[in-house]
């Protein structure tokens, strides 16, 4: 933290370790009395260092063996970089409506990490099952990274500023809505004139429910 680094690969090893000691000691121990650790407090510069594994295990037990002695760890920079929000909607929809374009409430997403894990980033993506769709909704989804070969970037040294983001999945149908006429300053009206309408309907697109409520357009 001091320079500005944190770690790219080396935080998921695992070692077993092997310990001796008196038999009620031994039944009574479990995998969380032990800790196996490297030390990075000497490291200043990005790079790849081969370190030492450490243990501390409970008083009275005696260390035997591990099945690795050290680990490759390498660190990087520390950097933070806008990336784009994709939307990625799971659903099922009729043949009378279609979907519009899905679309987060924010266009990106500030994420922080070491440079090389921050390069590979492609896109941010949330995924949000909705279901059958009959009306415009709006879905909350987690985001995840993805980087450039297509698989979920997974490091818990990236962080996310933001971790869910809505997204707003409109449904369009169409409807024909039949026209009528409004008259003006009172000189026309359906007593001293006839009217005709070419054509007399129309055909509108938009939100289900909102069309639901239209019955006629005025011209």
């Amino acid at each position: 933290n001091e320079y500005g680094m944190t770690v790219i690969n080396g935080y998921d090893y695992t070692v077993d370790v092997t310990v001796s000691g008196v038999k009620n000691e031994l039944n009574r121990l479990s995998a969380e009395d032990i800790s196996a650790y490297v030390d990075l407090s000497q490291i200043d510069a990005a790079g790849e260092y081969t370190l030492d594994v450490r243990t501390s295990v409970p008083g009275g037990i005696t260390l035997k063996e591990l099945s690795a002695n050290y680990v490759n760890v390498y660190v990087d920079k520390r950097s933070s970089k806008p990336v784009e929000i994709r939307v990625n909607p799971i659903y099922s929809i009729e043949s009378d409506y279609s979907l519009g374009t899905p679309s987060a409430t924010i266009q990106n997403v500030t994420v922080t990490g070491p440079e090389d894990v921050l390069d590979n980033i492609a896109y941010a993506q949330v995924t949000v099952d909705v279901g059958k769709l009959t009306s415009s909704v709006t879905a909350t989804g987690s985001i995840v990274l993805v980087g450039n070969d297509g698989t979920v970037i997974s490091n818990p040294y990236v962080k996310l500023h933001t971790t869910d983001v809505a997204v707003k999945i409109p449904v369009y149908t169409e409807k024909e809505i039949p026209l009528s006429v409004g008259f003006k300053h009172g000189f026309y009206n359906e007593k001293n004139s006839e009217i005709k309408i070419e054509p007399e309907s129309i055909t509108v697109k938009g939100d289900p429910a909102e069309l639901a409520k239209l019955n006629t357009v005025e011209v």
